[in-house]
């Protein structure tokens, strides 16, 4: 039992990596809330679908724009820790205040920056994880596995609160578990950045110049973007949807994360064995392919129990998808 119960916190890799898979799973815990965001808006705040509809836009946006953004910002003060550190406080505090605007303008507001901030802590924790590995030795997707676990059982565990206690409780357990995130931001993990050579002026164009002449790079971001497009639609609306199908019933969006969340759990344990065995462009396809057929199956169900075993294809078209372009761009930056 001992033996079980020391591979689950270090996943056979070094001990020193465990204050990183705790973080990956209360971090990822604590924001899995943004799942019912959807059904806040429908349910307690009253907004139309149209409303609704832009409101969901803006954390697309925000993920487009923002961890560049602060990715820059974490080069020019050299110091990743420092940057991902305002990152995590700053969106904690910014969601748990998105219950008290009443106001679609405002709302609009709050959602912007409260995305602008909460997209770039997951970069940069994807950042800091890919450094401590390069020195420790480990996977990425073993790491990123303990995400999905906590973004499974906080997205469960959120549906029960907000089907006993009310959906607003949902901001407030964002506030309490990120506290638990930045003790381990703050004590475990190493600030990487601080420790590396400062760069040189004008260094981050020699990379972005660098990258553009990477025709394979160039063309990953096409499929990066077509597998955007696709995500979004179905993380935004496809809980909203099965919601008000199953007559206003919480208990089908936290089953359906949970399902979705154990169809990752393999491919993030394996990914690198994947990778090496089939190659990255071939698993890409499969996921691209794997993302059509779950788009053409929502468009016929009628039931929304009868998604469960669709949902079982999230494994590959989140999680594959993912450890794949992770360890790909990765690999590729100057």
């Amino acid at each position: 039992m001992g033996f079980r119960l020391g591979f689950i916190l270090d996943g056979g890799e070094a001990k020193e990596l465990v204050p990183l898979k705790l973080l990956y799973v209360i971090h990822y815990f604590a924001f899995s809330m943004q799942t019912y965001l959807p059904i806040y808006f429908d349910t307690a705040a009253n907004f139309s679908k149209a409303q609704i509809g832009v409101l969901l836009s803006i954390p697309c946006i925000c993920a487009i724009i923002s961890p560049p953004v602060w990715g820059a910002i974490a080069d020019g003060i050299h110091n990743q820790k420092l940057a991902h550190t305002v990152c995590l406080v700053s969106a904690a505090f910014l969601f748990f205040s998105i219950q008290y605007v009443k106001s679609f303008p405002l709302m609009c507001g709050m959602v912007f920056i409260a995305n602008f901030q909460t997209q770039p802590s997951f970069s940069l924790l994807d950042h800091a994880s890919m450094a401590w590995l390069e020195r420790v030795g480990g996977d990425y997707g073993k790491q990123r596995l303990y995400g999905a676990a906590g973004y499974g059982a906080g997205g469960y565990f959120a549906s029960v609160v907000a089907s006993s206690l009310g959906i607003e409780w949902c901001f407030n357990m964002v506030l309490m578990l990120s506290t638990i995130s930045l003790f381990l931001l703050l004590t475990y993990v190493p600030n990487f950045q601080h420790e590396a050579e400062h760069h040189e002026k004008g260094e981050l164009l020699k990379s972005l110049k660098a990258i553009l002449r990477q025709h394979d790079v160039l063309i990953l971001f096409v499929i990066v973007i077509l597998a955007g497009i696709m995500g979004g639609l179905i993380d935004n609306m496809l809980f909203l949807y099965l919601f008000n199908l199953s007559g206003n019933n919480p208990h089908i969006v936290g089953v359906v994360i949970a399902v979705e969340t154990i169809s990752e759990l393999p491919f993030f344990f394996h990914a690198n064995q994947i990778f090496e065995r089939f190659g990255t462009a071939k698993c890409i396809l499969v996921s691209l392919v794997a993302y059509g057929i779950r788009m053409i199956t929502y468009t016929f169900i009628q039931h929304p129990w009868l998604v469960l075993p669709i949902e079982v294809l999230h494994g590959l078209t989140y999680g594959l998808l993912l450890a794949a372009f992770t360890n790909y761009i990765y690999q590729a930056a100057p």
